[in-house]
């Protein structure tokens, strides 16, 4: 396997920072996964991952004090809303030339 080049390195790295900084900006929700129950309410949204993280955790601790249970698992999701989201700036509109008739067709 050949390794990546240090331009296209630095480039995924910055594709992921830019990722991980829209993802921590973005609301999150935490759903309860209980292994006899399946999926379960969810907790949310947050504003920004760190705070649905910090949520999950204390509600994990809080759902598994019971010992006697099967513990339940947490999972933290984003919420996508694509009204809400602005356009990019940088991205231009494709324009479109109007046909023209060709002359060697009848």
């Amino acid at each position: 396997m050949e390794a990546l080049t240090p331009t296209l390195s630095a480039l995924i790295a910055r594709l992921e920072a830019m990722a991980l900084a829209e993802d921590e900006r973005a609301p999150h929700v935490v759903l309860v996964l209980d292994p006899e129950f399946g999926l379960g309410p969810a907790a949310g949204p947050f504003d920004g991952l760190m705070a649905a993280l910090a949520a999950a955790s204390e509600l994990e601790t809080a759902l598994n004090e019971d010992e006697t249970e099967l513990p339940v698992r947490v999972e933290v999701v984003r919420l996508f809303s694509w009204r809400e989201r602005p356009r990019r700036e940088s991205v231009m509109p494709v324009s479109v030339a109007p046909a023209q008739d060709d002359p060697g067709r009848d």
